[in-house]
């Protein structure tokens, strides 16, 4: 990485990178159950296959005046693979099941955004604003896939593989009050908006409230807070390529929710 910092702003690049090579494409057995299965001499799995990883980053960080600075990140990632496709089966007396194309060609592309603020507005007020982008763009082909079931016959039916992304976009922001040294409250408003692809629901958005009260008493931190949160999204509509579902079952992290969260933590300086 690069870094540059003047008087009242910061800049720092970097470059982050990973390629995975493994010498082994497969993985081979004698399978036991030979004489019930014709021509079912020996089981085969695919190993984890050869893929890359690549990233690069900026943040800066500019100081707006004495009391408030705004820092900014930004970075973009590219993971690739592109190992060659397992033949559906390894048992010779079944006919060659062909396949949309010969490897997976897989490619998904990220992007991450954060932008803060932080302000002390006086000696006792502080405000924060913080907004982060998160999108996953998978650009994997879409393609039917014919299988083989235990290596005795084509499955009846066809598989499609799921090239899931998705974005989120999260807002929040809060107000400090130091009401002595040692006692600080604190209350702020966060916004959570998702979008999903090939999922029982498309949309999400999670708006909380939250509180929270601090103190430091001799050797004693302790905290107190609470939070009032409601989850709304589209409508459950099960992915078709997806095996059936029981329908009245639901993904917990899809579904409409109304929680109230308080909790309490108090431990001894120095212990934690």
């Amino acid at each position: 990485f690069v870094s540059y910092a003047p008087s009242r702003w910061q800049v720092r690049l970097a470059y982050q990178g990973s390629s995975f090579a493994n010498g082994n494409a497969s993985l081979r057995w004698d399978n036991p159950f030979a004489e019930t299965i014709p021509g079912a001499t020996f089981g085969q799995i695919g190993l984890p296959p050869d893929n890359q990883f690549h990233q690069f980053s900026a943040s800066g960080a500019y100081q707006v005046t004495d009391s408030t600075t705004a820092t900014v990140t930004l970075a973009l990632g590219r993971m690739l693979q592109d190992e060659g496709f397992l033949p559906a089966t390894v048992n010779p007396t079944i006919a060659p099941v062909a396949l949309p194309r010969s490897s997976l060609q897989g490619r998904v592309d990220t992007t991450r955004a954060e932008l803060k603020l932080v302000s002390a507005l006086s000696a006792k007020w502080g405000l924060n604003a913080a907004y982060s982008y998160d999108d996953r763009d998978n650009k994997t082909p879409q393609s039917t896939f014919n299988w083989v079931t235990t290596d005795l016959q084509p499955a009846a039916t066809p598989r499609v593989n799921l090239p899931y992304s998705y974005t989120r976009n999260l807002f929040k922001v809060s107000a400090d009050y130091r009401i002595t040294p040692r006692n600080k409250a604190s209350v702020g408003v966060d916004r959570d908006g998702q979008e999903r692809t090939f999922q029982e629901v498309s949309k999400t958005t999670e708006d909380t409230a939250w509180a929270r009260y601090m103190l430091r008493w001799d050797w004693i931190d302790a905290s107190a807070n609470y939070a009032r949160s409601r989850r709304d999204g589209t409508s459950y509509t099960p992915v078709p390529q997806i095996a059936l579902e029981n329908p009245l079952l639901r993904k917990y992290n899809m579904a409409d929710r109304e929680r109230d969260l308080f909790g309490t933590k108090a431990f001894r300086d120095g212990l934690f």
